[in-house]
């Protein structure tokens, strides 16, 4: 097929007719491939040789005209298209029409692309021919031929042999090769002994044909198959399919792979990029556009962590105490065999352990052993928590102030330490902040701060920790479920418990609950219950809060329906109450809060509760429909027993002087304060 370079001018759309325009005969172009089973194009010049007709499987689909010279302009109305023309004047002679734009056509995968004066003015695809097929007959079917796939519809073939019956009587058994089969049977003799009659011949089969068709609508032509008159199927030609091509890869070790797909040229392609650059994700890590090396295969927390001998090792500031008493910045390392991370700072081991914040290393009572010690001073739970007092008080806590390092909260015993947040940032917790020297000043306030705090508890014999505050376990009680103190006195006159001396606080939530195959259980995430958002049925009162029955006694939480051992084994120590009161705690009964009324009103003073050892303020009830205090003159408290003929009511104590109150029903919608009780002495390890 010949090409010819072609000059047109304006020459667009192709395929849809084209503008003739005058030019220079453009050089011959280079012969087309023929496409594959696709219709041969070819271009002829037109007889006037004024152009070219390009024809496809010999049909003409286009023309291109040969430009010609532009004729002398004619008089011009307006003189718009006269070059010097005015309005209402003779135009001037037209300009000579210029050449017009060389056409070339240039092959590409599937066809040939038009180009007109470089620009992309039409495609000539390839055109792709269905596969011919034929069929013919063969010595036992039919022949049927698709290119160079040949496929034979066989006849069908059945052979005949004699067979008996269990009974002796004999027939012929024909089996055929498309697992068909039947016996034609000999007639029997009749029952006086003459001879039976002949067994009738089996019939000859049904005669089966096959004849060509083609569907009209798409083309397709395919084999039918009749059995007599019945159409069994259709067998409808198929069209060949293309090999893929075989593809391979390469992997440089540089984080790219190379991959070759049959002749084509490799392609390479990049595992994981950070920024501009590429990288192996199995040897680097990515953080905020910047890559570094995988320790032992593992990323680490940039600015807080680094690699030493293929581990992840915590990155420690270190220091070194100068003959002045002074302290002298040295570097940010990573910690060795033996140390440890203090506070951001690196500090050797205690007898070969680590310790917290709250603790220090001294002598064992021998002088010479490593022991770790706990920092205990008075004044840390007494004094006040302001900038000001924290500061300038010699205490764990204002040390810590002093540095600018937050007092973690210290473990309750017999608990895991407080885990870390479980929240992740958007890179993945692998940027930690900035380790930053601390000023020798506050290093050195520091130290001394602490170095005062070293004494064993004076004045303190069971001193306790809850969260980061100390309490005296003889006249105090934590609830670990939100770290609050509580005071707790015995009354007199009321034996056997002990009573909080304040309102409870604790802002009381239900566990959320999840449903699987009709089951209902708590719903948690790795160990830690989640509980509804809002506060069940209590509220913010002057002093602790106020509860509704329900929530004071904890009535729909699913706690309350669980074993023992499923809230021992399921949930951790701090989750496992359900109800207002802490763990080991409960409401008061009735029995118990008419104690409590006696006591208070047998002394003939003024001062009646005061002197038997129970503490209050009066802060009313409240009314959750008002959303209002109501008689906050008085004081309300809960006990844990209801009216058995009015299911609405419970009991309850109102006191409404020092040496005045009544225990009797209220409607358990409304939110008194609350005071747990105990039957176990709270100093003792049962409790803390």
């Amino acid at each position: 097929m010949h090409y010819t370079k072609l000059s047109v001018a304006g020459c667009a759309a192709l395929m849809f007719g084209l503008i003739a325009c005058t030019g220079e005969d453009g050089k011959d172009g280079i012969n087309g491939t023929n496409g594959l089973n696709g219709t041969s194009c070819e271009v002829k010049s037109l007889k006037d040789d004024s152009g070219y007709k390009v024809l496809c499987g010999g049909d003409s689909v286009g023309v291109l005209l040969n430009g010609k010279t532009g004729a002398t302009g004619k008089q011009g109305i307006t003189g718009a298209t006269g070059a010097k023309g005015a309005t209402g004047k003779t135009g001037a002679t037209g300009a000579t029409g210029k050449d017009g734009a060389s056409c070339t056509v240039e092959a590409i995968t599937d066809g040939y692309n038009v180009l007109c004066g470089g620009k992309q003015v039409g495609v000539l695809r390839n055109g792709v021919a269905g596969e011919s097929c034929t069929t013919s007959e063969a010595t036992d079917g039919i022949k049927i031929t698709c290119g160079s796939t040949e496929t034979i519809l066989r006849n069908k073939t059945c052979t005949v042999k004699e067979t008996a019956d269990k009974d002796g009587t004999k027939g012929l058994q024909m089996d055929c090769d498309d697992g068909t089969s039947g016996v034609v049977w000999n007639g029997k003799n009749g029952a006086d002994g003459t001879d039976g009659t002949d067994g009738i011949n089996g019939e000859n089969g049904t005669s089966c044909t096959a004849q060509t068709i083609k569907d009209e609508k798409n083309g397709k032509e395919g084999i039918q198959m009749f059995c007599g008159e019945t159409l069994v199927g259709t067998v409808w030609n198929g069209e060949d399919g293309t090999n893929g091509a075989s593809c391979t890869s390469v992997d440089n070790g540089d984080g790219t792979v190379d991959v070759t797909c049959g002749d084509a040229d490799p392609i390479t392609v990049f595992k994981a990029m950070c920024g501009d650059a590429f990288y192996d994700p199995a040897k680097k890590f990515c953080v905020l556009g910047k890559l570094y090396d995988k320790c032992g295969g593992s990323a680490f927390t940039v600015n807080t962590e680094t690699c030493v001998n293929d581990e992840v090792v915590p990155l420690c500031l270190e220091y070194k105490k100068l003959k002045n008493g002074n302290y002298q910045y040295v570097t940010k390392r990573g910690i060795k065999d033996g140390e440890f991370c203090w506070n951001g700072i690196i500090t050797p081991k205690c007898g070969g352990k680590e310790f917290s914040q709250h603790e220090f290393c001294g002598k064992a009572y021998d002088g010479k052993t490593d022991s770790i010690w706990t920092y205990c001073d008075n004044a840390y739970a007494a004094a006040g928590s302001d900038p000001a007092s924290r500061q300038n008080r010699n205490t764990v806590d204002g040390a810590y102030y002093r540095l600018g390092v937050t007092l973690a909260p210290r473990p309750v015993e017999g608990e895991d330490p407080v885990p870390a947040a479980e929240e992740e940032s958007f890179i993945g917790n692998l940027i930690g902040t900035a380790l930053e020297p601390y000023s020798v000043d506050n290093l050195n306030a520091f130290f001394t701060r602490l170095e005062a705090a070293k004494g064993r508890c004076d004045g303190i014999e069971t001193a306790k920790w809850c969260g980061d505050e100390m309490y005296d376990a003889a006249t105090q009680f934590c609830d670990i479920r939100d770290d609050h103190i509580y005071k707790y006195a015995k009354p007199a006159g009321v034996d056997g418990i002990w009573w909080m001396n304040e309102n409870l606080a604790f802002e009381y939530k239900l566990p959320k609950v999840v449903t699987t195959d009709d089951v209902e259980s708590i719903d948690q995430v790795m160990g830690k219950v989640n509980y509804e958002a809002k506060v069940f049925e209590n509220f913010e009162a002057a002093e602790g809060r106020y509860y509704t029955w329900n929530s004071a006694m904890g009535v729909g939480d699913i706690r309350k329906t669980m074993s023992e051992d499923e809230i021992a084994n399921t949930l951790i120590k701090k989750d496992q109450t359900a109800g207002a009161c802490p763990a080991g705690w409960r409401l008061p009964t009735k029995d118990e809060l008419d104690l409590l009324q006696a006591a208070g009103a047998n002394l003939d003073n003024e001062n009646g509760f005061i002197d038997v050892g129970f503490d209050f303020n009066f802060v009313g009830y409240y009314n959750a429909d008002d959303n209002k205090v109501m008689n906050a003159e008085y004081a309300y408290f809960w006990s844990s027993d209801w009216d058995e003929n009015d299911d609405k009511q419970a009991y309850g104590i109102v006191i409404t002087a020092m040496d005045k109150s009544k225990v009797s029903t209220t409607n358990k919608k409304y939110a008194f304060t609350i005071r747990c009780v105990t039957d176990t002495d709270p100093a003792s390890d049962d409790q803390n």
